[in-house]
């Protein structure tokens, strides 16, 4: 049987892509090797809404290997290699959000990201080829132990989805509702709370998480985890066709945990604040 690992396997000179935070940015690392034996590397921040900062260097795979080392001790992001064209794509669509939102870059970074040749047409995530995953629903059905690892358990909800959510759930809930744990008891807080999920689920909150989870899918496959990867990338292709013809968001348990465990810090911190008065 083909390995993980064989599976994932790169061709040429690798590129990079870094696990998501809290804040869902990413650093990508593109890479091309230089006639020296030098690479040049465009490093890019970026989140859904664009690009934060861009530099370029020509550096060695060593020196990148320590600046990697110390990006995860001081910012606890990993940097995992991933190919060339799919970096590229991704700084692209990035570039396109960015201008999209009337923004510009300086000259120098215009000249960094001109570097980096646009791929022909789509090019699929890396972890595609792992799709379908073996025991898909069992994997998902477990989902919600995945915040549990470092990699994920920073993720959180947008401000703007935990608005909606808290919008919903107090419009839909009276002040004196408290939940309850209860067999065949449905409690009035926690209905709110599905629901509102759903509401704040949109097609682009789904895109990305389903990203975030096919990133770390990488990290869990280049540090060992094959079994843990192939969960990330079971959840990411229930996300792709949740509400279209696959479950509701709020029944994947990724996604529930993601507002479930922000929706019981908020309430101990109102009753802490309660206290308090």
């Amino acid at each position: 049987m083909t390995s993980l690992a064989q599976r994932l396997a790169i061709t040429g000179e690798p590129s990079y892509v870094s696990s998501p935070t809290a804040t869902s940015v990413q650093f990508l690392v593109h890479t091309r090797l230089l006639p020296s034996g030098a690479l040049s590397c465009t490093r890019v921040l970026v989140d859904p809404t664009g690009i934060h900062d861009v530099e370029f260097d020509e550096s060695s795979r060593t020196k990148l290997r320590a600046e990697f080392e110390r990006v995860l001790r001081e910012l606890k992001v990993r940097m995992v290699p991933a190919p060339q064209d799919y970096v590229a794509a991704r700084i692209h669509a990035a570039m396109a959000t960015h201008a999209l939102a009337g923004k510009t870059h300086t000259p120098s970074v215009q000249r960094a990201l001109g570097l980096i040749a646009k791929p022909d047409g789509p090019v699929a995530h890396p972890t595609q080829v792992l799709s379908p995953v073996p025991d898909a629903a069992a994997r998902v059905e477990r989902s919600i132990a995945l915040h549990t690892e470092p990699e994920l358990n920073p993720i959180l909800p947008t401000k703007e989805e935990i608005d909606a959510v808290g919008d919903y759930v107090s419009k839909h809930t009276a002040a004196s509702d408290e939940p309850v744990v209860t067999v065949g008891f449905v409690d009035p807080t926690l209905k709110a709370l599905r629901e509102a999920m759903n509401v704040a689920c949109t097609r682009a909150t789904l895109d990305r998480l389903a990203l975030q989870l096919r990133d770390t899918a990488l990290v869990f496959a280049n540090t060992r985890r094959p079994e843990l990867a192939l969960d990330a990338v079971a959840v990411a292709d229930a996300l792709d066709v949740a509400g279209e013809g696959g479950a509701a968001p709020d029944r994947v348990p990724f996604v529930f945990g993601l507002f479930y465990k922000f929706a019981l810090v908020q309430r101990e911190y109102s009753k802490a604040q309660g206290a308090a008065k």
